[in-house]
Order: C-alpha cells, then structure tokens, then sequence
C-alpha cells in the first residue's frame, strides 16, 4: 500500500481548514485505497495568528487581545473543541514547526500531495514556501490549491520552479489555470475536498439534535462586512426569525451592533449543526457556501459592491455557484422583497453535477495515485 503525506492548512482554528483536510485524508484512505497521514506543521507563524492572545505589533492586536479576555472562557473551549477533533478525527504525524522537518518527513512518503484550501496564496499571514515541497524529490501532486478569491500570478511568481516540478496539478478555480500558463502539462479543475464526500459522511462529526430552538438564519462570514451584516438584519427583520452566527474571526464583534447572536464557542461541529438545522443560510464564505450547498439548504451569497454597484467577483464562490448553475447572489443594495420571494433554492439538477465533478476529482486522484 503506497504511504502518502498531505500538506495542508488544517490545524488553524478555521472551520473550512478542518473540513477540507479532514474529507480529503478520508476520501485518500475510503475510496483511493492509500495509507496517509497530514504533515502536523504548525509554524510559529501560524500559532501566533491563532492564538487567543497575540504578540503585540500593532493597535489591532491590542483590540483582538481585549476580545479574547472579554470572552476567554468561551473562545478557549472553541479553542480545545478545535484541537480535540483535529486529535481525534485527523491521520496526523508528529506535531512539527520548522520547515526543514516538514520536508524531512515529506521526504520519506511514497507520494506527496499539497492542498487544499488557500496554501499556494503567498499573501495569506501563514503562507510558507514549504506548501510547494522545494527539493523534494518524491512525487509531488497537488489537489484543489487554491491562490485565495482574486487569483494573480504574482502570488506565485517566486515559485514557478517548484511548481513545475509537480507530477500533476489539479486547481480549485479556473482563474488558477490562468496564471499557471508556464506548467508544461494539463491542469485539472477539481472540487474543494468538503465536497468529495456527502452529506450523510458528515453526521459522525456532530450531533444532528437542533443547538437552537425555534427557526433562525444562520449568518457564516470571515470578514462581516456592512453588506453582509445590513443584509441579515434586514432579512431577520422581514421574517421575523434571529440571526445566529459562529465566531470565526475578531470581525465577529461587529455583529452586536446589529443585534446578531454570536456563538463564541463554535468549532467545526457545532458549525455543521447550525447549518444543518438552519431555515436560511447568509454566507461570503466559500465553505459557508459549499456547505449550504452539501446540506442543500436555501441560502445566498451575499456579494461586495464595485464603484458601479455591480456586484465583486469571487473567483473561489463564484467558479462554484456557475458550474452548478446557481444564481444566488445578493448584495444589500438588493430589495428585501426580492429575497423574501425568491428564498427557495432548486437542487433539481445540482446533485448531477456535483456527482460528475466529485467523480472527475477522484478519477484525478486515483490516476496519480496508481501511477
């Protein structure tokens, strides 16, 4: 049986970054028949950006730290709920924090896959060149790397002598296929790993017993901006039902000036339990996105506004909403009637396509893991 390390981000307190890692190493091992196990890199770098208290560089962190003592309590136990299920759900190697032994181990494996999530975005705060596996000499592959919403070759400039030296690549976004033009070899469009496996491969996460009485729209961001949050109070004041949102990042504060419930101590289960038993889903995330779409709930995708009041592409969600020819994107300029009337999503032809690409993404797989 071949061994096969995947590099990835999956240790930051980041619902999507769990969920993804944890649906790819589970459809490697189900339905690819291969040993693996995620390479438990954990950069200083990335302990610090998730840390419940940070080092002080800058006013902001003054901020974040004031929020982390306001809500220690709960922000700790989201904290431990992360790592309890990262022990107990996760194929990890030891726990490692430099580079150098990152490739160590990387080194050893019989294949390496990188991705998914945003890992080849060089501007993300826990980027690292070791998300490209320089030196390495096993074979390489990548599965559904992303460069993050607005995919730009210079996020990848430094770094195009490793990337040709991949095996074979397979991209989340097409604008990714764009900006790798230099890759001597076909480039596949795969599907985010959440969406390799369904719904019901989700229930042995969390407990499918409603956390909230009565109905409410569940409210999923990383940003939270005023589109997203003038949105779902508007549309909570329409239906007359709550918004409940999971704290996800320290722009979660802002949903009190909106009378938005925050969740402070929501990790990935208590994340799925909220989608699952929404009425409604508000979402800028990509993960809230594709979630809502596994657990086929009525959603929208609340959209930023250009100068022009069009709405702002987002490669990630947008590449997703067309190949499954969803229309479903809003912003708050849109009438509150309008999505009153229109909450409804048709599934109809959705589950066809799906299939076809979660069918092309593990073809992708097994072919470059026979070879």
């Amino acid at each position: 049986m071949k061994k096969t390390y995947t590099i990835t981000f999956h240790s930051p307190t980041n619902n999507g970054s769990f969920l993804q890692a944890y649906a790819l190493q589970r459809t490697l091992i189900d339905k690819c028949g291969v040993e693996n196990k995620i390479i438990d890199f954990q950069s200083d770098k990335q302990k610090n950006l998730y840390a419940l208290f940070r080092p002080i560089k800058n006013k902001l962190d003054i901020i974040k730290n004031a929020v982390s003592l306001l809500h220690f309590r709960k922000l700790k136990t989201r904290k431990k709920r992360f790592q309890e299920m990262q022990r107990k759900y996760l194929i990890l190697t030891d726990e490692i924090s430099t580079e150098e032994d990152a490739l160590k181990i990387a080194s050893s494996a019989d294949i390496n896959i990188v991705g998914s999530d945003q890992v080849w975005n060089s501007k993300a705060l826990d980027f690292s060149p070791v998300y490209f596996l320089p030196n390495i000499k096993t074979k390489k592959i990548s599965f559904a790397v992303s460069c993050g919403s607005h995919a730009k070759k210079e996020l990848i400039n430094d770094y195009t002598d490793y990337i040709n030296d991949f095996s074979s690549i397979s991209v989340r976004e097409k604008s990714m296929v764009d900006i790798l033009d230099f890759y001597n070899k076909e480039i596949y469009i795969s599907n985010d790993p959440t969406m390799l496996i369904t719904m019901n491969d989700y229930f042995i996460l969390f407990d499918k017993k409603p956390l909230i009485k009565g109905e409410y729209i569940l409210l999923y961001s990383m940003s939270y901006s005023e589109e997203i949050l003038k949105t779902a109070k508007a549309l909570s004041e329409k239906l007359k039902i709550p918004v409940i949102t999971p704290f996800t990042t320290y722009s979660t504060v802002k949903c009190k000036k909106y009378g938005i419930k925050i969740k402070y101590d929501a990790a990935p289960d208590m994340f799925l339990n909220l989608i699952y038993n929404s009425k409604f889903v508000l979402t800028n995330s990509f993960h809230g996105t594709a979630f809502s779409i596994i657990f086929r709930k009525n959603f929208y995708h609340v959209c930023d506004q250009g100068a022009d009041g069009s709405f702002k592409r987002d490669d990630r969600i947008d590449d997703l909403l067309d190949y499954l020819e969803l229309k479903r994107n809003i912003s708050s300029n849109t009438e509150i009637d309008y999505i009153k009337n229109n909450l409804f999503v048709n599934y109809e032809n959705t589950e066809e396509k799906l299939n076809l690409l979660r069918k092309n993404s593990i073809d992708f797989l097994l072919q470059n893991l026979e070879d």
